[in-house]
């Protein structure tokens, strides 16, 4: 981990592990849980890097509750959730392998396949609400191979979900070739009030790799320029304006977006690790990534 105003390296992981997945701090910033190449969950203080405890899990996904108490994580056929204080198992949900989960700010989780979002109680172990896939969404894709749910985030003090959808590419499009460590995809972002089922859609051409800030008040997406050599340039969309707030250009290429708790940085991740100010939108210095 980097101080991102001194770009120090404040803590490095070594535990043995050669290849570290599904990194999340907690909502608190207090813990950093993530799994590696061995079947748990570690959770280490975020701080100091000590252990608190390693909870044996074989998973895929991780998500942490609104309040830090909480860590859920999807193995190949249920979501569990741990109290973090003790590690004791609380509960467990089905879910489908490629799920995405995350808590909403009361605590229910929020489970997603493929392509259905379903809402769960975490304590009462039932179903509490379930958005199937956009009609109209799979209709304007039909010519494309299936859609499927890449990032899931809540905004408007947890009341509604933002869902990126996307595709892989298809000749209805054109989309320049940043790299091939970059998957071409088109990505619609779907906005569903949970109280009451309501759907709205943003439909971004040639937009890929969404992310939302913590709060939802800011989604931002990588999106290819109509010049080939002019790259990929990121753009930040205000949720609460419904405008675009910023866009930063010449990156050649994106293969992450991330914000900061508190939503005024924005990092990307290509051959470089890129961070801007959201609103002023001066440049922080680079970090070279490691990946290839």
């Amino acid at each position: 981990m980097w101080d991102v105003n001194t770009l120090r390296l404040i803590l490095a992981l070594t535990d043995g592990s050669s290849n570290y997945l599904n990194l999340l701090f907690s909502p608190d910033g207090k813990w950093l849980a993530y799994t590696g190449g061995a079947d748990d969950i570690r959770i280490r203080n975020a701080a100091t890097g000590v252990l608190l405890r390693s909870i044996p899990q074989a998973n895929t996904n991780l998500a942490w509750s609104a309040d830090s108490r909480w860590l859920a994580a999807l193995d190949s056929r249920f979501v569990t959730v741990f109290l973090v204080a003790t590690g004791e198992k609380v509960g467990s949900i089905p879910a489908e392998p490629d799920a995405h989960i995350l808590f909403t700010p009361d605590g229910q989780l929020v489970c997603a396949g493929s392509s259905t979002i379903s809402i769960w109680n975490t304590t009462a172990g039932h179903k509490v609400r379930t958005f199937p896939h956009p009609a109209s969404f799979t209709a304007k894709m039909s010519d494309l191979p299936p859609v499927i749910i890449r990032t899931l985030a809540l905004c408007c003090e947890g009341k509604k979900l933002i869902v990126e959808y996307h595709a892989p590419a298809g000749n209805l499009h054109y989309i320049p070739a940043p790299s091939d460590f970059a998957p071409h995809v088109f990505t619609t972002i779907v906005f569903l009030d949970l109280a009451t089922g309501k759907q709205s859609t943003l439909d971004f051409n040639k937009a890929f790799f969404m992310a939302a800030s913590l709060e939802g008040a800011k989604i931002a997406f990588a999106r290819c320029l109509q010049q080939r050599k002019s790259g990929t340039a990121i753009c930040v969309y205000s949720v609460r304006e419904k405008r675009f707030i910023s866009l930063f250009a010449g990156e050649k290429w994106i293969t992450g977006l991330t914000f900061s708790p508190d939503g005024k940085l924005l990092a990307a991740l290509g051959r470089r690790l890129s961070i801007w100010h959201v609103e002023t939108g001066p440049k922080l210095p680079n970090i070279t990534s490691t990946r290839p």
